[in-house]
């Protein structure tokens, strides 16, 4: 659940990269902006559920024999030798999922936040700039550019930020 999403991404990184791109067939090609935008779309459609998996790894229940099982899987004890090493893990996934990909999402928003502050609401998408057409997924549905400045929204671009930090916290409150 964790390592598919990883593995995808790569995959298509290593796909748009212009060394790679003369010993890949056509139909697998795809070029630095389409990697991104389908990374992006990956990661918030991943974001909810790999976060409660994430989450789930730390639940333990204790049985009525004193023994303590994980929740999510009752066949997997809590008091293992190598628990030690699925917590490190754990650990390592929320740094990437439900952390790091909000902050992936502020990142790359935030550094084109001057040009995203330029835009009509209504710019075909033929129409905008390279940099930052592949973001699109991510502001498109908030209040953004000249409007937003001048209404004092100057960041409700980020909105998608806050969004999938709520949804983690949802995800996070289930367990």
């Amino acid at each position: 659940m964790t390592t598919g999403p990883l593995a995808v991404v790569l995959a298509m990184v290593v796909l748009s990269r212009k060394f790679v791109r003369k010993f890949v067939p056509a139909r697998f090609r795809c070029t630095q902006h389409s990697a991104l935008r389908w990374s992006i779309i990956l990661a918030f459609l991943v974001l909810p559920s790999t976060s409660l998996t994430i989450f789930r790894t730390f639940y333990c229940v204790e049985m009525p024999s004193g023994e303590r099982f994980l929740e999510a899987d009752l066949a997997i004890s809590c008091d293992r030798s190598d628990r030690g090493v699925q917590l490190v893990y754990s650990w390592l996934m929320i740094l990437i999922y439900p952390l790091g990909i909000p902050a992936s999402f502020f990142v790359v928003l935030y550094r084109q936040r001057d040009v995203i502050a330029t835009l009509d609401e209504g710019t075909p998408s033929g129409l905008l700039p390279k940099q930052v057409a592949p973001l699109t997924f991510l502001y498109h549905n908030y209040k953004h550019g000249k409007k937003a400045v001048a209404s004092g929204d100057r960041y409700a671009y980020l909105a998608e930020v806050y969004e999938c930090l709520r949804r983690v916290v949802l995800c996070g409150g289930i367990v």
